[in-house]
């Protein structure tokens, strides 16, 4: 069948726009903000090799002797079109292209590319976004590709439709892409589609959504930035998406008072009337800090009289400057130290600050109060990190923030710094914890901001990035929920300008919202459609297989869903109860009883917690043991799989604590491995054998022995 440019795989269905999402809509509208850009941008065919192309530059395998067009030798199921690409790999770098888009297409507008493929070999298929505009760009050691991987293996001998969302990279403008299979073979691929962003996956402007939802969204900015021309695409990029501002640098002590008792607001002047006329409000830092202190003041030997009129006069002096402008400032940062931090077991005020050396303890109270006597009307904070989820350093300042209130210190509220990372748990723990946080603290009548969310990566691959898109949706859902929390900042606008990329922090990739070409990544549409009001449906696990194994042990698998910012657990149920959670789409069920029938069902879990309805059910019946086996009513120990399939450990379940040695023999009985156990469960290493072995487990009370074949 021809395809026409309208083509839509008949598997590809976008849901239709949620009511929430058109009185947002209106809400935009009335406030005189366009929604024009929230429609469905259509598919759009780039070739189906048949007559209709959409790019200028087609190509197959770089001129190597394949046919870019050739009969489809195979009419069959889902593509019945004449004509096709034939691709011959044998090479990685083996791949069909299409590309000189840059002038003609604008990728942002297209969430990834769909297309059929018949493979004769088993192959995952990496899409590579070019981004350089050389014709010969293969050649170009400059080029940057970004490589985004298929997680489908195609059917061998099977016409089948794959997709490939390349927007977790965030790629916007490019040249182009190619598609490259992985392993050797002969592919047939036609109908390669662009598909375009539904409304969730288009940029509305995320200011414009926070703003409908009395929320704030901003980003740490350099002055610097600010103060080149409005034409630059980083500044129009701040004024397009973020209607709060914090300076990154300039406004901490070193940079306003770098003498004593001289002042220099000229940047920060600049910064303050910028952000203002672009409609962004603005959060102050009167920082009183262990840090980005001058010189003269760390070495001043100031006593405490001395120090309190420090503090006083250049809290004063800021805050009446911009008195009315800046309506939240930071007052008083990381007073308190970690555990460790200065051989402290617990969390401690920080006693190595020089604030703190000076005047003592009540220097946090002074600062408070020194601000609020300079304008009554600011909300004044207090700033920290490693407090954001529940941890014993949030556990202290959340008692120590009672205790203030009791005494009448005029402190409004808390920053989150939210610097996360792996460290930091699952995104599932950290919305669960921080949510939990910010809940108590609004019980004692504190408001919370996120002041400075990053995440650093190691690696940039496309499960990076969706894990990071999952940890600032978990911040974003508590921020959206909960109404004592109205700011988020992020620190930094693109990847390379963080402070995690420098080598003594980590050197860590790619931890911001942009990326180095001002692209959204994934987070960004993961906070939008939160925003947006967009509810994804979370659907079961797929294929629900159970297979059994032994008298008391069952195997199950199953298939992953595909829900859009991947799936956070699995939730496996018996007869009714859950007995278990996993992230791992396999699982081994053991100590079941004997000759006994269960029911079982898989429930899916997204990023956000939300659980979908039951799998459909399957149902088993565990075996009655046999003498191999050696199960009895004193003794259920399993010994699994049988057979053990190449890259598997062998397992054995002694359903109590053992000290055995576990042995392992050859059909000639000579000893091939040896180890000695002392819990109630063991995996082997991977032993890379062929053929039948036996297994010998001998301790006080066991002397068990079974044959295992190794494939």
């Amino acid at each position: 069948m021809k395809i026409k440019s309208a083509f839509k795989f008949e598997s590809l269905s976008f849901p239709k726009v949620i009511p929430g999402f058109f009185v947002l809509s209106i809400f935009l509208m009335f406030f005189g903000i366009t929604t024009k850009a929230i429609g469905q941008v259509p598919n759009l065919l780039l070739c189906d090799y048949e007559g209709n192309i959409a790019v200028t530059n087609v190509y197959n395998n770089i001129g190597l002797p394949n046919d870019i067009t050739v009969d489809n030798p195979f009419k069959t199921g889902i593509n019945t079109s004449p004509k096709c690409t034939k691709l011959t790999v044998t090479a990685a770098w083996n791949e069909i292209g299409f590309l000189t888009f840059k002038d003609t297409i604008d990728l942002s507008k297209y969430s990834g590319v769909a297309y059929k493929i018949y493979a004769g070999g088993a192959a995952t298929t990496h899409l590579k976004v070019v981004k350089n505009t050389d014709t010969n760009w293969w050649e170009d050691p400059n080029n940057t590709l970004t490589d985004v991987t298929s997680s489908m293996v195609p059917t061998l001998n099977q016409w089948v439709a794959d997709t490939i969302h390349f927007f977790a990279g965030g790629i916007g403008l490019t040249y182009g892409f190619v598609l490259q299979p992985q392993v050797n073979g002969v592919y047939y691929i036609d109908d390669v589609v662009l598909i375009g962003r539904k409304p969730s996956q288009q940029r509305i402007g995320l200011k414009n959504l926070a703003a409908a939802k009395g929320k704030n969204i901003g980003t740490a900015v350099p002055i610097q930035t600010l103060l080149l021309d409005n034409s630059r695409a980083d500044v129009q990029l701040i004024n397009a998406e973020f209607n709060y501002s914090i300076a990154d640098n300039d406004n901490k002590f070193n940079y306003i008072e770098p003498q004593n008792g001289v002042f220099t607001f000229d940047r920060m002047d600049i910064f303050v009337t910028k952000c203002l006329a672009e409609g962004r409000q603005i959060r102050g830092m009167g920082y009183v800090w262990h840090s980005s202190n001058p010189d003269w003041l760390v070495n001043g030997n100031f006593d405490r009289t001395q120090m309190l009129a420090i503090m006083k006069r250049h809290i004063t002096t800021s805050m009446l400057r911009y008195k009315g402008r800046i309506k939240d400032w930071e007052i008083v940062n990381e007073a308190w130290a970690a555990p460790g931090e200065e051989g402290n077991a617990h969390p401690q005020i920080r006693k190595t600050s020089v604030w703190y050396k000076a005047i003592g303890p009540d220097y946090i109270d002074s600062a408070f109060v020194y601000a609020h006597r300079a304008d009554p009307d600011a909300k004044l904070y207090y700033n920290d990190y490693g407090a954001e989820m529940m941890t014993e350093k949030a556990d202290s300042i959340f008692a120590w923030l009672k205790r203030e209130k009791a005494k009448g210190i005029p402190i409004n509220g808390i920053g989150m710094q939210s610097h996360l990372s792996p460290s930091s748990g699952s995104s599932l723990k950290i919305l669960t914890e921080m949510d939990q946080n910010v809940k108590r603290l609004n019980s004692i009548g504190m408001e919370v901001s996120i002041t400075e969310l990053d995440y650093g990566l190691t690696t940039t691959t496309a499960a990076d990035l969706l894990t990071q898109a999952k940890v600032f949706r978990a911040v974003a859902k508590v921020w959206i929920d909960n109404p004592n929390l109205k700011t988020l900042i992020f620190w930094g606008l693109i990847d390379h300008e963080s402070w995690l990329t420098l080598p003594e922090y980590g050197g860590k990739k790619a931890p911001l919202l942009f990326d180095d070409n001002l692209n959204p990544k994934i987070g960004y549409f993961g906070i939008q459609d939160l925003l947006t009001g967009e509810k994804e449906i979370v659907t079961p696990p797929l294929n629900l297989n159970a297979r059994v194994i032994s008298s008391v042990a069952i195997s199950l698998i199953w298939d992953d869903p595909k829900l859009k910012y991947g799936n956070v657990d699995y939730i496996v149920s018996m007869n009714g109860d859950s007995i278990n959670h996993t992230n791992s789409l396999s699982l081994i069920v053991t100590r079941l009883t004997p000759g006994t029938t269960y029911l079982i069902t898989v429930q899916s879990t997204n990023d956000l917690g939300v659980k979908s309805d039951n799998s459909l059910p399957v149902v088993v019946t565990t075996k009655f043991p046999t003498d191999i086996e050696n199960v009895g009513k004193s003794d259920q120990t399993l010994i699994y799989p049988n057979p053990v399939e190449k890259g598997e450990s062998l397992k054995i379940d002694f359903n109590r604590t053992m000290d055995a040695v576990i042995s392992i023999f050859d059909v000639t009985g000579k000893k091939i491995f040896s180890e000695r156990i002392i819990g109630d469960r063991y995996n082997s290493p991977i032993l890379n054998l062929e053929g039948f072995y036996l297994v010998n487990i001998i301790s006080k009370s066991l002397n068990l022995s079974r044959k295992i074949h190794f494939k």
